[in-house]
């Protein structure tokens, strides 16, 4: 019987001075493999032509897992001339069509150097990123997109940079932090406290088990099930590996404040 699959992530800005937490993206569900199966498969055997019909077919239907597999493919060139103007309405069209991670692609794929950082900025600016409040101008950007647009404008080139860089990283972790395969498969349940120092370009995580593991169905010895230590070095590791790609995604720009930290809680659960 199939799991249900949440995860819910908790963002805070902390400083020396102040803190606060909001949420974001409540529930993460595990892609539909029956949506995306048959697209990976021909993407395996290099099969460009099937792979680029496969996608016609996706967006003609609307699937969202394949949605984002076909922005991805168009981000990065990948069977088709890269276009990231086209894989950005991909991913709004993955949004519009459900996917749960379709608007941090967005933002993520925006803030890359040489594309439409503002507009990055301005996606942001409608999600708890827990950006500071230098990044995220008064003006509302659904309301007030002109008076929005004056403010990124008239922002010192060092905090525009600044706060592209942090949108930029920190969306890409959220995009690509889905629930982690090894508590899937030992069906363990927890949180992962993430910490990103900017300054630095530094992200930390460390995990909490909140609930014991269950075997299921698995074949495998109680010694090896109950090897919590394995399953957490296998998880920290999955986390790790997200977080380093964002990092060497965007360039670090210098002058950010050392003490500025961004947070985030990912809580994860098999219902």
């Amino acid at each position: 019987m199939p799991v249900a699959l949440n995860l819910r992530i908790v963002l805070a800005l902390c400083t020396a001075s102040f803190a606060f937490s909001v949420w974001a993206d409540p529930v993460v569900k595990r892609p539909d493999p029956r949506e995306t199966r048959r697209l990976a498969a021909l993407l395996d055997n290099q099969d460009c032509p099937a792979a680029v019909q496969e996608v016609k077919d996706g967006i003609k239907a609307r699937q969202p897992d394949v949605l984002m597999m076909a922005a991805a493919m168009m981000e990065d060139g990948v069977c088709m001339k890269a276009n990231w103007e086209k894989a950005v309405s991909l991913y709004e069209m993955a949004y519009q069509a459900g996917s749960p991670t379709a608007w941090h692609a967005m933002v993520a794929a925006l803030a890359a150097p040489g594309r439409d950082n503002g507009r990055a900025l301005w996606f942001a600016a409608q999600r708890s990123y827990g950006l500071p409040g230098s990044c995220t101008p008064k003006a509302d950007p659904l309301k007030q997109p002109d008076a929005f647009n004056d403010e990124l404008e008239r922002m010192p080139p060092e905090v525009f940079r600044a706060c592209v860089y942090m949108a930029g990283v920190m969306s890409e972790v959220f995009g690509r932090t889905q629930y982690p395969p090894a508590s899937l498969a030992y069906r363990m349940q927890g949180n992962l406290a993430m910490k990103f120092v900017p300054s630095s370009g530094v992200i930390t995580w460390i995990f909490e088990q909140t609930a014991d593991s269950s075997p299921g169905n698995r074949d495998m010895s109680k010694a090896q099930f109950h090897d919590e230590r394995k399953i957490e070095k296998e998880l920290l590791n999955y986390v790790k590996a997200k977080s380093d790609f964002a990092l060497a995604r965007y360039t670090r720009p210098e002058g950010i404040d050392p003490a500025l930290v961004l947070s985030g809680e990912f809580r994860f659960t098999i219902d």
